[in-house]
C-alpha cells in the first residue's frame, strides 16, 4: 500500500490476501507494540480487507517467489553413465575369495590344517602336542574340515542335526575386525554375547572363538557405560550400633509439600539412632539458617548435644554456617556417600512411616499437613519400635505415655511409689539401666538378623588400590533423556580403600576429581584390546599393492599342500609352538636382520642368543620381505634408484647411491606390529 499510495490515498478500495488473520487487525480495542504502528501507518488508507484462499490466490503468489535463473542446456547434450562397478558399501566388501585364501595361508594353524585336508590324513596326536593348544583344538575338528574353492571351511551341525552349514575357518589377524563389524558398528546394535555368538557360529569358526566373543562384550566402552551387571551388586552390610541416647542422631529433610496457610512446606525430620526417637519441624524452607534455627531451639535446647551428627550431602547440611554451628557445639558430622541414602536408613524409613501417617490424616486440599504433624508423632512415639523391643516415650523417659483410649478406662493400680524425690530418682535410674541393657541386646539380634538377610544377596569381594572401576551416575544433564542414557561412568581408578564398602576414587589422575562413593555404585572395569593370541603370526595389516601381493602368492605356492618351510624344532615336547615364541622375541629385541638400522651393522653389538636365532632365520623373511611404504611409493613411481641394494655377503649392508647420502631405514610393517 506505501509502495502505490500515490494512486490510494483518498480513494476506497478493496485489499485481497489469503492471511485470514488480517480482517480483524482494525477491531482491536487497545492495541499495543508493532500492532498499534501497522494500524497507525494504514488508517491514512480507505480500505477493506478481503479473504481469498491460497489455492485462488495464484495471481499474487507466483510473483512473490524469488526468482531463480534456469541454466541452458545445449540440446542434444548425452551425459554418458560410468561402467564401472563402484563399491557402494566398501566395509561389505572388503575381502574376496581371493584375499581370504591368501589370509589363511599366512596363518600357521590354518595353513598346516590345509595340508592335512589336501592330504586326506591326520597326523598323530603326539606330532601336535608340540604345536600349542590352539592346534590341538583344531586337529581335534579334523574331521569336519573341508576345502571349497581353495577355503578352509568347518562343516558345523547341531545336537538335533536339522541344522547343517559351513563356517569359514577365519585367521587369527582378521578375529578382531570380524568382531567389530558383528558387534561395534551401528547396524549390529552392540548386542549381548549371546546374541554375538549366534552371528559368529552361522558364519565362522577359529579355536576359543566363545572366549573371544565374551571377552570383546565384556571390554566395550559403550556396552560398559549402559549395561548394569547382571545382578545388582551389594556389599556386605556395615554395622553401626550406638550405646546410649543422643550418640548418634540423623536429620533429612522431607518436602516441597502443598504450602499450608502458614507458609510451610518443608518438614525438618530427626531421629536418635538409640531410642528411635523421632522430631518432625514444618518449616517454610530448607535454607541452612531456618534448619540451624529449628535444630539448636527445638531439639538441643530440649534434649541437649548429640554426638554424632549424621545427614546427607545436602547443601543446607553442609553450608558454612551450619558447619560453624556444629563446631561451636563440638558435634562430630559425618554423612552419607552420594545416592546412597542406605547408610541413613533409620531417618529415611521415618521418612516414609510419616508421610504414609499424614497423608491418612490431611484434608482434600492438603494444605493442613503442619497441624497434623504433633498428632502423627504422637502415633508413633508411643507405639513400640520392633527392633528395641520398647516404644521410644519409654526409652526417652522411662514410662509408657497416656494415649486418648486411657481415658476410657479405669487407671490400673500403680505400684508403690518411693516417699522422697531422690528414692524414685534412683529407682527411675536402675529401670533406665535394666532397659537400656536389654534395648542393645535386642537392637543387636536384629542388627545382626538384618545383615544376615542382607548379606546373603551380596559379595564379599573387595577393589584394590590402582583398580579400574565404572561409577553408576543415575542422573543426566538438562535436555538429556534418561532412558537413553549410558548411566555409568568413568573409568575411574580406586586410590584409598576409606572403609569396607566405601572408596576414594578419581579419574585421569586428577585430585579434583575425587569421589568418595560406596561399593554398590561400582563395577569393574576391563580394557581393550583383545587378549593377546599366544601363536599369533607376523604379517601385514593390508593389501597395499599388487608387488606385495605377488610376493605373498609365491609363497602361498611354496607352502600350499603342506607344512610351512621353517619347521619348528624337534627338542618339543611343550604345550607352546616354541618356533613361534623364538619369533617373537627375536622381532622385539631387533628389526630386519638383512639391512641397516640405525646406522649400525647387522651382528654388532648383539647378544649371541640374539646372533644364533639370526642365523636360523627363514631365508624368505631375509631377502622377499614385504616393502614397507616408503619403498612401495617410489617403486610405483618408477625410481627404483632410490632404493639402496644389498650387498652379496653375511654382513647385511646396504649401500646408498652415490648422488644421495646415506639414510636410516625404516622398521618394516610387520615389526611394528609388535612393537
Amino acid at each position: 500500500m506505501e509502495h502505490f499510495a500515490s494512486y490510494l490515498i483518498g480513494k476506497p478500495f478493496r485489499a485481497r490476501s489469503d492471511h485470514n488473520a488480517l480482517r480483524w487487525i482494525r477491531n482491536f480495542k487497545q492495541p499495543k507494540g508493532q500492532v498499534a504502528r501497522w494500524i497507525e501507518r494504514l488508517s491514512v488508507f480507505d480500505f477493506e480487507i478481503e479473504h481469498r484462499p491460497g489455492r485462488s490466490h495464484g495471481n499474487a503468489d507466483g510473483v512473490s517467489r524469488i526468482p531463480q535463473d534456469t541454466r541452458e542446456v545445449q540440446s542434444g547434450h548425452v551425459c554418458n553413465a560410468s561402467n564401472g562397478n563402484d563399491e557402494t558399501s566398501p566395509w561389505c566388501l572388503r575381502w574376496t575369495a581371493k584375499e581370504l585364501s591368501l589370509h589363511q595361508h599366512e596363518d600357521p594353524e590354518i595353513c598346516r590344517a590345509i595340508g592335512w585336508v589336501k592330504d586326506g590324513k591326520r597326523p598323530p596326536k603326539e606330532d601336535i602336542t608340540r604345536m600349542g593348544p590352539l592346534m590341538g583344538k583344531l586337529w581335534s575338528k579334523f574331521d569336519q574340515l573341508t576345502l571349497v574353492d581353495g577355503l578352509l571351511y568347518r562343516i558345523f551341525e547341531n545336537d538335533n542335526g536339522n541344522d547343517r552349514h559351513l563356517q569359514i575357518c577365519l585367521p587369527r589377524k582378521l578375529i578382531k575386525e570380524v568382531l567389530e563389524l558383528t558387534h561395534d558398528i551401528p547396524s549390529a546394535g552392540h548386542l549381548g554375547s549371546q546374541r554375538l555368538k549366534e552371528v559368529i557360529k552361522r558364519r565362522f569358526y577359529w579355536s576359543d572363538w566363545q572366549s573371544d566373543v565374551e571377552m570383546h562384550c565384556k571390554n566395550c566402552q559403550i556396552c560398559a557405560e549402559r549395561n548394569g551387571p547382571s545382578r545388582k551388586r551389594r556389599g556386605m552390610m556395615v554395622l553401626d550400633q550406638p550405646g546410649y541416647p543422643m550418640e548418634r542422631v540423623a536429620m533429612d529433610i522431607i518436602g516441597p509439600l502443598p504450602k499450608t496457610p502458614d507458609g510451610n512446606r518443608y518438614i525438618l525430620v530427626v531421629v536418635d539412632y538409640f531410642t528411635k526417637w523421632p522430631e518432625a519441624y514444618a518449616i517454610p524452607n530448607q535454607e541452612a539458617r531456618i534448619i540451624a534455627q529449628k535444630l539448636v531451639d527445638e531439639w538441643i535446647c530440649r534434649y541437649g548435644v548429640m554426638q554424632r551428627l549424621h545427614t546427607d550431602q545436602g547443601r543446607n547440611f553442609e553450608s558454612a554456617v551450619f558447619k560453624e554451628i556444629i563446631d561451636i557445639l563440638g558435634i562430630k558430622k559425618t554423612r552419607t556417600t552420594p545416592y546412597h541414602p542406605q547408610s541413613d536408613g533409620l531417618v529415611e524409613r521415618m521418612n516414609r512411616t510419616l508421610k504414609d501417617i499424614l497423608s491418612k490424616l490431611v484434608n482434600e486440599r492438603q494444605d493442613d499437613w503442619d497441624r497434623c504433624l504433633p498428632q502423627a508423632l504422637l502415633a508413633y512415639r508411643s507405639t513400640v519400635q520392633t527392633s528395641t523391643g520398647f516404644s521410644p516415650h519409654f526409652l526417652m523417659f522411662g514410662r509408657e505415655t497416656r494415649i486418648p483410649v486411657d481415658l476410657m478406662t479405669p487407671e490400673p493400680p500403680q505400684a508403690e511409689v518411693p516417699p522422697t524425690t531422690s528414692e524414685y530418682a534412683e529407682k527411675l535410674r536402675k529401670r533406665f539401666e535394666r532397659t537400656y541393657e536389654l534395648t542393645r541386646v535386642n537392637t543387636k539380634k536384629s542388627s545382626e538378623r538384618y545383615k544376615d538377610y542382607y548379606d546373603a544377596k551380596a559379595k564379599d569381594t573387595t577393589y584394590n588400590v590402582g583398580e579400574k572401576v565404572w561409577l553408576y551416575v543415575p542422573f543426566v544433564k538438562k535436555g538429556k533423556n534418561l532412558k537413553l542414557s549410558r548411566p555409568w561412568r568413568g573409568p575411574y581408578t580406586i586410590v584409598k580403600k576409606i572403609s569396607d564398602v566405601v572408596y576414594r576414587i578419581e579419574k585421569n589422575a586428577n585430585k579434583r576429581n575425587r569421589l568418595v562413593v560406596h561399593y554398590n555404585r561400582l563395577k569393574p572395569c576391563f580394557e581393550r584390546p583383545l587378549k593377546s593370541l599366544p601363536n599369533r603370526p607376523p604379517n601385514e595389516t593390508k593389501l597395499q599393492s599388487k608387488e606385495t601381493t605377488e610376493t605373498r602368492k609365491e609363497n602361498v605356492e611354496n607352502c600350499s599342500g603342506q607344512t610351512p618351510q621353517t619347521e619348528p624344532p624337534t627338542n618339543g615336547g611343550n604345550d607352546e609352538d616354541e618356533w613361534t615364541v623364538r619369533y617373537f622375541r627375536r622381532n622385539l629385541r631387533q628389526s630386519r636382520p638383512s639391512r641397516a638400522i640405525n646406522g649400525e651393522e647387522h651382528g654388532q653389538n648383539l647378544p649371541d642368543e640374539v646372533q644364533e636365532d639370526v642365523q636360523h632365520l627363514p631365508d624368505e623373511l631375509q631377502q622377499d620381505g614385504p616393502l614397507s611404504s616408503m619403498e612401495q611409493d617410489n617403486q610405483r613411481d618408477g625410481s627404483d634408484e632410490t632404493l639402496r641394494e644389498p650387498v652379496e655377503g653375511n654382513e647385511g649392508q646396504s649401500q646408498a647411491p652415490p648422488e644421495r647420502p646415506a639414510r636410516t631405514r625404516k622398521k618394516p610393517a610387520w615389526l611394528r606390529d609388535y612393537e
